[in-house]
């Protein structure tokens, strides 16, 4: 039973995401619980173990609570909830019918709600679906590449083995700096403290449109990777038509009008060189994870149609804003054209 001076946090959805994020808030003394699917529970019945691909170890994260029925996420005061199922999860009729439930349960509680989906304008969506104030909610990244050991990914350098095959998740950062960061709104600045004495990670905060601007545009460039076969930045021709075609294609997107001046500020920045220093400091950081055959097993796997998605949405978006784009729509055509051959 937590005391008065722990923390509590729902998370919502207990794959990689909400157990990465899971053991850090246990270390920092957060008292858990998860809603999860029924067929999940003999899963989390026992300790799950995590291979550090940089520290060459395991780790066993255990001592949390589980419910799965969404009627009981009112039977706790929590402080926060943390919501990982992926966008396109949310957002079909299931994910909908949980999101209005999150919304009446808290709307009369202090409760702030994390979300760690991406999609165009996603937060307001989840404003509107719930019926929560957004100052109550805020988005999140976190820059760590997690997956689960059964999918066998390329590594450069030593992984030892034995503690691999008994972990169920292996994880790398991404960026040597920080494992979270979060919208800079002030009710978070509890949350923002508490992630930061676990000792393991470090949670830093940004403005919402700063935030936005830089990540979500980058969806638009795992198209041409996609159809480039997913290269490493070392194997990338970067004289090609496709990636030539993908920088312009992220210089637009950061350009709309939902992102403001942060957006054009990141937009006049944009440019082939900056966007291969960026992804290749994060492969040199994930190593000896392959992080380019990381972003093929889950980007072009799991989430592809939600990232090719999310570009329609900003295509749509800017339409109805008078602005249409012409880099993001002739990529989608030719991902498209690829597909309908290969089908």
């Amino acid at each position: 039973m937590a005391s008065q001076s722990q923390p509590r946090i729902l998370i919502v959805g207990a794959g990689a995401i909400g157990i990465m994020l899971g053991y850090h808030l246990s270390l920092a003394g957060a008292d858990l619980t998860y809603l999860v699917r029924p067929h999940h529970t003999q899963r989390l019945s026992h300790p799950q173990i995590l291979y550090s691909y940089h520290d060459i170890a395991t780790i066993e994260f255990k001592g949390y609570n589980f419910i799965t029925d969404p009627a009981q996420i009112g039977d706790s005061n929590y402080d926060y909830v943390l919501v990982t199922p992926d966008a396109a999860t949310l957002m079909a009729p299931l994910g909908a019918t949980l999101v209005k439930t999150i919304g009446e349960v808290f709307k009369g509680r202090h409760a702030r709600i994390l979300l760690a989906g991406t999609f165009h304008n996603f937060k307001s969506w989840f404003a509107e679906t719930s019926g929560l104030p957004a100052d109550r909610l805020a988005c999140i990244i976190v820059p760590i590449a997690i997956h689960e050991t059964k999918a066998k990914l390329k590594t450069h350098g030593y992984v030892d083995m034995d503690q691999f095959v008994k972990a169920d998740y292996a994880y790398a950062r991404i960026n040597s700096q920080i494992t979270l960061q979060i919208e800079d709104e002030p009710k978070f600045a509890d949350f923002v403290n508490l992630y930061n004495t676990c000792g393991v990670g470090h949670c830093i905060t940004a403005p919402a449109n700063q935030m936005a601007a830089h990540l979500l545009p980058i969806f638009s460039l795992l198209v041409p990777m996609e159809l480039l076969g997913w290269p490493s930045m070392k194997e990338l021709d970067r004289n090609s038509d496709l990636w030539r075609l993908g920088t312009a294609a992220v210089k637009e997107l950061r350009a709309l009008s939902l992102y403001g001046e942060a957006g054009r500020q990141a937009a006049e920045t944009t440019n082939e060189e900056s966007l291969v220093n960026d992804f290749s400091l994060m492969e040199q950081t994930a190593l000896p994870l392959d992080q380019a055959d990381f972003n093929r097993y889950h980007h072009g796997g799991k989430v592809s149609k939600q990232d090719q998605d999310h570009v329609r949405a900003c295509i749509e978006y800017a339409a109805a804003d008078g602005k249409p784009l012409t880099a993001a729509p002739e990529l989608l055509r030719r991902l498209e054209e690829r597909q309908r051959s290969s089908a």
